[in-house]
């Protein structure tokens, strides 16, 4: 839920910036078009993310708890093996917004948008390295990982 909760944030934003930007006359098409496409991306896999998030969690805690034998191992399996799916799709929802902010300083700053892009790229660097270092330190051995089977006598 709590991805569910970013991806919405991420949505709204997307949302908010492509309604309310005005665009103006002597921007050049390709700036402008490119821009909507990112914002677009953007909402769109926030959205997937917040859907797809939802119904996991909410159907993989009813099979875990209110399945048959062997149900809670399922659906740690399951949700196990489309994280990392819902994972990417948030993360390139967040690219998209990041470069949509990129494209927007272009539209509607001037000469300040040089600055303000090296701004919104360096966070995009840090957020990628630093995910990337933790995705390392995090990591479980395949012999190591619990599983959720469990056996009865």
């Amino acid at each position: 839920t709590n991805l569910a909760t970013q991806a919405s944030v991420i949505a709204g934003f997307s949302f908010e910036s492509l309604v309310e930007l005005e665009v103006p006359e002597d921007t050049h098409w390709l700036l402008s078009s490119t821009y909507f496409v990112f914002g677009s991306a953007a909402m769109a896999m926030s959205l997937y993310c917040l859907v797809v998030s939802s119904f996991a969690c909410v159907f993989g805690h009813r099979l875990a708890l209110q399945g048959p034998h062997g149900s809670l191992e399922k659906a740690v399996t399951i949700m196990v093996s489309h994280r990392l799916h819902i994972f990417a799709v948030a993360g390139a929802s967040l690219l998209c917004l990041v470069l949509a902010a990129v494209l927007m300083a272009w539209i509607k700053m001037g000469p300040a948008a040089g600055v303000v892009s090296a701004i919104f790229l360096a966070f995009g660097g840090a957020v990628s390295y630093r995910m990337h270092l933790l995705l390392g330190l995090f990591q479980i051995p395949e012999s190591q990982v619990v599983t959720g089977a469990v056996q009865v006598n």
